[in-house]
C-alpha cells in the first residue's frame, strides 16, 4: 500500500513538473524573435523546471554527507531558478487568463450590438404589418389586371367614374401590400442570421461574467475584481511551481531512510552513513561472558565419556 501511494504521488509530482515545463516553454518561446531563439528560450525553461524538481533531493543528500559548500551554493541557485520559473508561470497564467477574459468581454460587447440591431429590425418589421406572401399578392394583381375596369381606365391612368376609382384604389392597395411583403422577406432573413450569431456569442460565454470565479471571490472578499484576478493568476503560478519544485521530494520521503514502516516499533534497522565505527559514542559495546561448554573444570577430574557397545559387526570394526 505504501508503494502504491508513493507511486501515485510521484506521478502527480511529475505531472506538476510537466505542467511547469510546458508553461515556461510556451511563455519563453513567445519572447524569441526567430525560431532558433524561441527554441533556445524553450530549452532553458524546460531544463530549469527539471533541475528545480531534483535539486531539493540533491541538497538533502549533500547535507547528510556534510558537503556544506554544495548546500551553500545550491540554495541560492534553487531560489534563483524558482524565481525564473515562477515569473514565466505568472506570465503564462496572466496571458491566458487575461486573454480568455478579454475574449468573453469582446463577445459580450458584440452580443449587445447584435441584439440592438435585432431590436431595430424588428421595429421596422412591425411597422410593415403582416402582409400576405409576395406570390399571393402578385397573383391577386394579375387577376385585377384581367378585369375590364383595368382596360377602361388604361391601367388606372385615366379614371373617369366611381367604379373605376374604387377598382384602382383596391389595385393600388394590393401594390402597396406587395411592396411591404417584398421588404419583409429580407428583414426576416436578416433577423434569422442575427439571432444565429447571437446564439454563437452566448455559447462562447457572452452575456455572463467575464470571469465567474473572480466575480464570486470579489463579492465574498469585498475587493476589486482586478485585484482578485491578479491574485488568482499569481496563486495558480505559485501552486504549479511549488508542486514542480517539491513534489518529487515530498512523494519519495516515505521510501527514503531506515525502516519500511511495517517493522515492530523499536526493532527497525538504523542506517549510519559517512561515519566510522570508532566515532560512534552513543553506542557502547558491553562484554558478554563466555560460558565454558567443554574441557576439564578446575579442581575436578575430567568427565568420562562412556564407550558405546557395538551393535553390529560394522560398528565393532
Amino acid at each position: 500500500m505504501r508503494f502504491l501511494v508513493v507511486g501515485i504521488s510521484a506521478g502527480a509530482a511529475l505531472a506538476f513538473v510537466a505542467a511547469s515545463g510546458s508553461m515556461n516553454w510556451v511563455f519563453m518561446t513567445s519572447l524569441g524573435k526567430s525560431d532558433f531563439e524561441q527554441h533556445i528560450f524553450g530549452a532553458v525553461s524546460v531544463a530549469v523546471s527539471a533541475f528545480i524538481a531534483l535539486l531539493p533531493t540533491l541538497l538533502l543528500w549533500a547535507w547528510h554527507e556534510r558537503r556544506f559548500l554544495y548546500v551553500v551554493i545550491g540554495v541560492p541557485v534553487f531560489l534563483a531558478f524558482m524565481a525564473f520559473s515562477l515569473s514565466s508561470a505568472v506570465g503564462f497564467a496572466a496571458r491566458n487568463r487575461g486573454g480568455a477574459t478579454e475574449d468573453r468581454s469582446l463577445a459580450t460587447s458584440r452580443l449587445a450590438a447584435v441584439r440592438k440591431e435585432i431590436g431595430e429590425i424588428e421595429t421596422r418589421r412591425q411597422a410593415l404589418g403582416n402582409p400576405r406572401p409576395v406570390a399571393v399578392v402578385q397573383e391577386a394583381l394579375r387577376g385585377l389586371e384581367q378585369d375590364h375596369k383595368w382596360r377602361w381606365s388604361k391601367g388606372c391612368q385615366n379614371v373617369i367614374n366611381d367604379a373605376e376609382r374604387s377598382f384602382c384604389k383596391g389595385y393600388f392597395d394590393f401594390k402597396a401590400e406587395a411592396a411591404r411583403a417584398g421588404e419583409l422577406s429580407p428583414l426576416d432573413d436578416k433577423i434569422g442570421r442575427l439571432k444565429a450569431e447571437a446564439r454563437g456569442y452566448e455559447e462562447k460565454g457572452a452575456g455572463r461574467e467575464a470571469d465567474s470565479q473572480v466575480a464570486v471571490l470579489a463579492g465574498l472578499l469585498g475587493m476589486q475584481t482586478v485585484r482578485v484576478e491578479r491574485g488568482m493568476t499569481l496563486f495558480m503560478a505559485v501552486l504549479v511551481e511549488i508542486g514542480a519544485a517539491l513534489g518529487l521530494y515530498l512523494a519519495t520521503v516515505p521510501v527514503r531512510g531506515g525502516g519500511s514502516g511495517g517493522s515492530p516499533r523499536g526493532r527497525a534497522g538504523r542506517f549510519i552513513e559517512g561515519r566510522d565505527l570508532k566515532d560512534i559514542t552513543e553506542f557502547k559495546i558491553k562484554p558478554v561472558p563466555i560460558k565454558q561448554i567443554g574441557g576439564p573444570r578446575p579442581g575436578k577430574a575430567p568427565r568420562r565419556v562412556p564407550r558405546l557397545k557395538p551393535t553390529s559387526k560394522i560398528d565393532s570394526k
